[in-house]
C-alpha cells in the first residue's frame, strides 16, 4: 500500500502543488487578442421636408344668371327684382314656381288692362294699339321671351333694359316716364341681359334664351362700353332708320362698328346696304 502511494505521489494534489496553483492564479493572464473599439457613427439628422404651400388662384365668381326654368325673360326680371337668393330658396323648398310666375303675370296683366295712360305705347320703341293688345295677351298665354314683351317688362318693373344682341350691337328698352333716382348716367337700375343658346331646349321651346348679369360693377362697366363704342338699334323691328336720315360720315361710323373687319365702301348706298345685311339677321324670330 505504501509502495502504491509513493508511485502515485506525482499525481496527487499536495500542499506544494496547491500553493503552486494559487501562485499561477494570481499572475495576470494576457488576452489572446484585443477587441477593436466600437466606433459609433454620427447620427445625421435628415432635414425635414417642407411642403410648399399650394397657391390656388381665386375661383372666378360666376355672376351671370342662366334661368333653368321655362320663360327665361320672366325669371331674369324676377331675379333682378327679388334677388338670386329668393329664387334659389324657393327652388330648394320645392315651391311651385309655375304658380309663382302666373301670380306675378296676373298682376302684370291687370296692371296693363286697367292702364288708361296706355303706357305700353310710351316707350322708346313705338308700337301700335294692335301690338299693345298683343303684348297684354302674351303676358298670360305665352312666354315673355320676345323683344316686344320687353316693352311690358321695362314699364311694369320701372327700369331700363339693355340687351346684348351680338358683338358691338345692343338694344335698349325704357319707358318715357322713367326717371332715374341717381344723377349718374350709368344708372344703377338698368337691367343688363345677354342672349344665349337655350340650355334645356325641348321641342317647341325657343332656341335662344335670356341670361341676367347680376354683378352691378360689371353691369356698369359693360353699359359704359356699350354707350361709347357699340351701336344701339333704333327699334326692335327696324334696327336702322331710313338712309335719308344719315350722312355719309354717320353711315361710315355705324358700318365701322356693325361690319367690323369688313371692307367698307365709300358709296352711301353700298354702306347702307351692308349695314342692313348685317342687322337683318337680328329679327324677333331669332331669339324667341
Amino acid at each position: 500500500m505504501e509502495i502504491l502511494l509513493n508511485e502515485c505521489s506525482d499525481y496527487m494534489l499536495t500542499y506544494e502543488l496547491l500553493n503552486l496553483l494559487n501562485t499561477c492564479n494570481e499572475a495576470p493572464i494576457d488576452k489572446p487578442f484585443k477587441e477593436a473599439p466600437i466606433v459609433e457613427k454620427p447620427v445625421v439628422e435628415e432635414a425635414p421636408i417642407v411642403e410648399k404651400p399650394v397657391i390656388k388662384a381665386p375661383a372666378k365668381k360666376h355672376t351671370i344668371f342662366y334661368p333653368e326654368l321655362d320663360d327665361s325673360l320672366f325669371w331674369c326680371m324676377y331675379v333682378n327684382e327679388h334677388g338670386i337668393s329668393a329664387y334659389e330658396t324657393q327652388r330648394l323648398l320645392k315651391k311651385n314656381m309655375v304658380n309663382t310666375m302666373m301670380t306675378i303675370k296676373r298682376k302684370m296683366f291687370d296692371y296693363f288692362n286697367n292702364d288708361k295712360q296706355q303706357l305700353l305705347k310710351t316707350t322708346n320703341h313705338k308700337v301700335t294699339i294692335a301690338i299693345a293688345n298683343e303684348i297684354k295677351c302674351d303676358i298670360m298665354t305665352r312666354r315673355l321671351a320676345s323683344f316686344q314683351n320687353m316693352i311690358a317688362c321695362c314699364v311694369y318693373w320701372k327700369c331700363p333694359i339693355v340687351v346684348e344682341l351680338c358683338k358691338n350691337i345692343y338694344a335698349k328698352f325704357v319707358s318715357n316716364h322713367y326717371v332715374s333716382d341717381t344723377l349718374d348716367e350709368q344708372d344703377a337700375e338698368t337691367v343688363l341681359l345677354y342672349i344665349v343658346k337655350s340650355r334645356n331646349r325641348t321641342r317647341g321651346q325657343p332656341t335662344f334664351a335670356f341670361a341676367l348679369e347680376t354683378d352691378r360693377e360689371k353691369t356698369v362697366e359693360k353699359l359704359r362700353e356699350m354707350r361709347q363704342s357699340w351701336y344701339c338699334i333704333n327699334h326692335y323691328q327696324k334696327p336702322i332708320g331710313a338712309i335719308s336720315n344719315y350722312s355719309l360720315s354717320e353711315l361710315v361710323n355705324i358700318a365701322t362698328i356693325v361690319c367690323e373687319g369688313d371692307e367698307i365702301s365709300q358709296k352711301k348706298q353700298e354702306i347702307y346696304h351692308s349695314i342692313i345685311l348685317k342687322l337683318g339677321t337680328m329679327t324677333v324670330k331669332q331669339f324667341v
